[in-house]
């Protein structure tokens, strides 16, 4: 069961209509700062997340605003949780929209398509991927698809190593460095590659199949290296697509799904509506 927080009681003022343009993100971070109970309400976030891998903000009293002043308040309460980061260095893009684009990349990611998204992390091409991730729904999926999937690490844990298989998979993910591509619409190179652990020694995981399937064509990996590496992707993807402890969350308009993107799975279903609209900010730790 996902906890879910009803922020109903936070009162966002009118006069933050005229800051609807700045896009700073310690600016909304101190505006938000003085809000009557907003704060302990970030703490009891924080410590969900923390805990139990996600939380899920309902009655966020945004309805009233336009979506330039809605993006600005989401990522002002991100900036409470977390440190907002941006997805291209930068670029200032602390929020991505997620929504079906027309001109795509060779090597597309899931926030640029309407297809199925297996279960993964963000940005696990990078040197120290987030560690939160937030997800906005500004307009959800008429077609009944897009649905959140989620997955806690520590239950692929609880049942991985049950097997004498699973426990060789383990180890492999554990000891063998993978090399994680990068997406075409964040590197201009696509044989960009970072070379992880998919389950690191602190206890987090990083992990998409088709980052690392990429990677594994680009790197420089013999035949015979690449053998137990592909092996137990393998596994591993038919491990956690068939695991008993996935969740769908069907995430209504005006829904804030927070998760800890270091110790949580997470995709989504196709979908066919075109206007679905989702906002994503991914957050270091304070």
């Amino acid at each position: 069961m996902i906890s879910k927080l009803s922020l109903s009681e936070i009162e966002f003022p009118n006069h933050f209509l005229e800051y609807s343009e700045n896009e700073c993100p310690l600016f909304w971070k101190y505006q938000l700062a003085g809000l009557k109970k907003l704060p302990e309400k970030v703490e009891i976030i924080r410590n969900e997340i923390n805990k139990s891998g996600c939380v899920i903000i309902s009655s966020l009293n945004l309805v009233k605003f336009k979506i330039n002043l809605k993006k600005r308040i989401f990522l002002g309460l991100c900036s409470q949780v977390g440190t907002a980061v941006e997805h291209n260095y930068g670029k200032k893009d602390y929020i991505w929209d997620i929504k079906p684009r027309k001109y795509i990349g060779s090597f597309p990611t899931f926030s640029e398509h309407n297809l199925e998204a297996p279960l993964h992390t963000d940005s696990q091409y990078l040197i120290k991927p987030e560690k939160y991730v937030a997800l906005f729904v500004i307009k959800k999926a008429s077609c009944g698809g897009g649905e959140t999937i989620v997955l806690r690490y520590e239950d692929i844990l609880n049942t991985l190593p049950k097997s004498i298989q699973g426990k060789e998979c383990l180890k492999i993910l554990k000891n063998s460095l993978f090399p994680f591509a990068t997406p075409s619409i964040f590197c201009e190179h696509e044989s960009h590659v970072i070379l992880a652990p998919v389950i690191s020694n602190e206890g987090s995981i990083r992990y998409r199949f088709d980052t690392i399937e990429q990677g594994l064509r680009c790197s420089g990996f013999s035949d015979k290296e690449k053998v137990a590496r592909i092996w137990a992707l393998n596994f591993f993807r038919k491990h956690i697509d068939n695991h008993p402890c996935i969740l769908k969350l069907s995430l209504n308009d005006g829904e804030v799904l927070f998760l800890n993107n270091q110790k949580l799975l997470h995709g989504r279903t196709g979908f066919t509506d075109s206007n679905r609209h989702i906002l994503r900010i991914r957050m270091n730790s304070l």
